[in-house]
Formats: structure tokens, sequence, C-alpha cells
């Protein structure tokens, strides 16, 4: 029992037809109908029914059922003929256990009423000891980043600039993998990259508030100093102080003292 990742398979979607960023070859066939074949036998050759897929994103554009009788005494259940290439249909020909995270297609096309087993907008998700924040669109600072947390997204299909490049960061979509991809395999890609901070998180050289320094030595005169500057400043009822060279020195040599230096 594998977990796969996938996304932006944009099933029936017309004008994404010969689109094909990285010579993955899903885009390039005359119909909607030959892509939508193209990408479901892409998924069950690598997904079996005890699977697990995450679809990050864009799934399909809907396709209307066909009504055969439009006066209600002749419409029941046999009156609603769905196409072959519904989603619906594709949906159940798909194989393993099926969760969602939202992409900025699925709503308008209905794709959150399909029976997945779960659907969100972000996830955080783990197995094994190891974790990967889901989510439609990238992002650039994550929970977890520094400590091998992955990040899983669509929506780009593989057009992000070699510059936005960044380590444990997978673009996951269906035009970058040729089948869903298995999270262990991510997991091994990601230990081939190198992590490089983009903030303070897993920056070892990034210290906001330096850790203070225990005052073990006379700190009457820095008290002293301290109390004038404040006297000066309550004084001028001004919204800053008057701050010389003088008072930095005076300042500095009674912190020194107080440290015991």
């Amino acid at each position: 029992m594998a977990t796969y990742f996938w996304s932006d398979l944009h099933l029936n979607h017309v004008a994404i037809l010969g689109f094909d960023t990285n010579h993955q070859g899903t885009r390039r066939h005359e119909t909607v109908e030959a892509m939508n074949e193209h990408l479901i036998q892409r998924w069950n050759e690598r997904v079996t029914d005890k699977d697990t897929v995450w679809v990050l994103g864009d799934f399909g554009i809907r396709v209307k059922d066909v009504i055969t009788h439009q006066t209600s005494e002749a419409f029941t259940a046999d009156s609603i003929i769905r196409p072959p290439n519904s989603l619906p249909i594709i949906f159940g020909r798909l194989r393993g256990h099926k969760h969602l995270i939202l992409g900025n297609h699925d709503k308008r096309n209905k794709v959150d009423e399909l029976p997945w087993e779960s659907q969100s907008l972000l996830h955080t998700f783990k197995e094994n000891g190891s974790r990967a924040i889901l989510c439609h669109y990238p992002i650039d600072s994550w929970y977890g980043m520094a400590e091998g947390t992955l990040m899983l997204h669509g929506h780009c299909h593989g057009t992000m600039t070699p510059k936005r490049y960044m380590a444990h960061r997978f673009d996951v979509g269906a035009d970058v993998w040729h089948n869903p991809i298995d999270f262990e395999q991510l997991l091994v890609e990601a230990k081939r990259q190198t992590f490089v901070p983009v903030d303070h998180h897993g920056d070892k050289a990034y210290h906001p508030d330096p850790p203070a320094q225990p005052l073990v030595g006379d700190s009457s005169d820095l008290i002293a100093v301290a109390s004038k500057i404040y006297n000066r400043w309550s004084n001028t009822r001004k919204g800053y102080v008057d701050f010389d060279g003088a008072d930095a020195h005076a300042l500095g040599v009674a912190i020194k003292k107080a440290e015991g230096k």
C-alpha cells in the first residue's frame, strides 16, 4: 500500500490541449477524450485499489449530463445519461483511495461533490515519521521546512523558473511527473537536495534576540547612566531620546562593569 501524489489533471479541459511544458506528452492530443484516456491509463498503471492518491487540485472540467426527457411526467432516473467523459464516470475508473486538495478550478466544476475520502485547502500529511505540507499553490515558507518537511503543490504546470527553485518543494503536477509520484520517491529526491533557509527558520546564523549576559559585576553605574538618559527624555517629553557619543561611551563602560569585564 503506497501513497501517491498528482495534480492538475485538467480532465476535459479543451484549452490545455497542446500545452507541453516538460515534454511529457500529457497534452499532445487531438481531443480531450484522448487526453482523458491517456491520464487514466497513467494513473491506473501505477496505482492499485489498496493505494492512496492525493490530488492536489484542478482535477477536471465538468461535463453536463444529458437529459433525455424534458417533461416532469416522463422524467425518471433513466432520463439522465452521463457521458463517458463526465467526471463522476472518470472518478469511478481511477483506482485507489482518493483525497482532494482543492484547486482554483474545482469548486466551479463541482469536483468537491465527487466522493473523495477527504478534501481540504491545506493539509499536513504524515507517514512513517515524515511529513509534507499539501496545498494547490506553492508556499515559500512552511511549517517544519528546516526539519525536513516537504512542500507539495500543483498549479504551476512545471513552469516555475529556476530562480524560484526551492529544495524540498515539489510540483507534483501531471505536466511534471509521468505518473502519480510515490511519497517515498519524493523523500529520496529531497535527500539529494541541500536545504537553504529563505528566512530565519532553520538559519542558525539568525539571532534576533542574542542571549543576555548575566550581570555578575557592579551594576550601579549602569543604573545611574540609564536613569540619567531616561530622566532627560522624560523632562523633554520628546518622542525620541537625544543620545550622543558621550552617552554611548558611558553606557558601554557601565555595561562592561556590570558584566564583570
